[in-house]
């Protein structure tokens, strides 16, 4: 797993937020899930990462209950005020079931911002950028309801493995 200190320009960490409706990653117990492929918990990821929310005891946000736009700004307010570890190559990711995020979360903010409204936000097919950060937005589409289902974890895995993993030597 990550060092969370490292926050060197060479190193290359993907930040994960997990939406509210997200699926949250298995409860990880040291020396059970780190050989065992069918607990899909941190250990599956092949990537260096950090996880904001979406571990196991750390779902706040499904809580609060925040319009979508807020989770993008509550993100990119840890992100900028250090918040979360920064290397200078980091990638950011929200993941998400909601097939409609980013639509929804443009919609919003759109109604709510004004000329001089900060921050200033430009959104793209699957991202949300603010001056020089990125927020990519993975949605993991399953036909399954709730949280806590074993194949929407797998998907989680699966997708950010392809996309952030590194490829297996």
């Amino acid at each position: 797993m990550a060092d969370e200190t490292d926050n060197t320009a060479t190193t290359l960490r993907t930040v994960v937020l997990f939406d509210a409706c997200a699926p949250k990653m298995a409860k990880c117990i040291s020396g059970r899930c780190e050989n065992d492929p069918a607990i899909l918990c941190k250990h599956r990821f092949n990537f260096d990462f950090y996880v904001v929310n979406g571990l196991m005891g750390q779902s706040y946000l499904q809580y609060v209950q925040l319009f979508d736009f807020q989770v993008i700004l509550h993100f990119l307010h840890l992100i900028i005020q250090n918040g979360v570890p920064r290397p200078g190559n980091s990638k950011y990711v929200i993941v998400t079931k909601d097939k409609k995020f980013l639509k929804s979360a443009e919609g919003e903010w759109r109604t709510k911002a004004r000329r001089q409204t900060k921050p200033k936000l430009t959104f793209g097919p699957d991202f949300v950028r603010n001056g020089k950060a990125v927020v990519y937005v993975e949605c993991i589409e399953s036909q399954s309801c709730g949280s806590d289902r074993y194949d929407d974890r797998a998907e989680v895995i699966r997708r950010l493995n392809e996309k952030f993993g590194q490829p297996a030597s």
